[in-house]
């Protein structure tokens, strides 16, 4: 277990990541290799998610860009 700096409790499981507070329905995980980085989120409850795939060492930055985005949204 992880706490972010706001206070959300992050739980790694099997290759996905979730967390609690109103995330307990998230999983998101991320991965890289030199020049490649991937990302990918799913809410179960609200029926959506995004997988992002990048020629770059940043996509990991750019996935929780993403996110941050349509957190705003709601």
């Amino acid at each position: 277990m992880t706490t972010t700096s706001k206070g959300i409790h992050v739980y790694y499981t099997l290759g996905f990541v979730t967390a609690d507070q109103h995330y307990n329905t998230t999983y998101f995980h991320g991965g890289s290799n030199a020049g490649f980085t991937c990302w990918y989120l799913m809410d179960i409850d609200k029926k959506w998610g995004y997988v992002l795939f990048t020629n770059s060492e940043y996509g990991e930055k750019l996935g929780n860009e993403v996110w941050d985005y349509f957190e705003r949204e709601e």
